[in-house]
């Protein structure tokens, strides 16, 4: 499924443009109603936060574009989300999602969201769900690991403080 949505400034300027892209699946299965239903939420919470949200993306655009409007706006905005791959395994379901998000720059930020379900009764689950590791097991391994890639980088490959950043990092999301 996909929903796109554009938002104007007051005189119609175009300032920020969103596509969201997401799976449905097939099937009157609870599993299959329980995930279209998560992604249902989920388009829904994203077009509510960027139109009443303060700190959305949207009106970050809209502020900017008001006060450059009159110097070159360099709009608009977006973000686009696509689904780059769904697989199924072990009566699991993964969906990674890759997004990005353009603010006018030189360049855009590339990120992805993956989730994975549960076939059965279609309830997502974590990392710790599927391995013997808990989440502070796998927090702890993935801290350690940025460490290591920090330490054998060199100067101006992370920011100044990234290993306080990461130490601060919720890695639950």
């Amino acid at each position: 499924e996909r929903v796109e949505k554009q938002y104007e400034a007051e005189d119609e300027t175009p300032i920020f443009e969103v596509t969201l892209a997401y799976p449905v699946l097939e099937g009157e299965d609870v599993g299959s109603r329980v995930i279209n239903a998560f992604y249902e939420d989920w388009k829904d919470k994203k077009l509510n936060e960027y139109e009443t949200d303060e700190n959305s993306i949207r009106q970050s655009a809209l502020e900017v574009y008001r006060e450059s409007r009159d110097i070159g706006w360099q709009g608009p905005w977006w973000e686009h989300y696509e689904v780059s791959s769904v697989k199924t395994w072990g009566g699991y379901l993964s969906v990674l999602t890759d997004a990005y998000l353009y603010e006018g720059g030189a360049h855009g930020m590339p990120y992805r969201e993956g989730r994975v379900f549960r076939l059965a009764d279609g309830q997502e689950v974590a990392l710790s769900d599927l391995t013997d590791k808990t989440q502070e097991d796998w927090e702890k391994l993935l801290r350690a690991r940025f460490a290591d890639r920090v330490a054998q980088g060199e100067e101006g490959d992370f920011y100044e403080d990234a290993m306080d950043l990461i130490k601060e990092r919720d890695m639950s999301d």
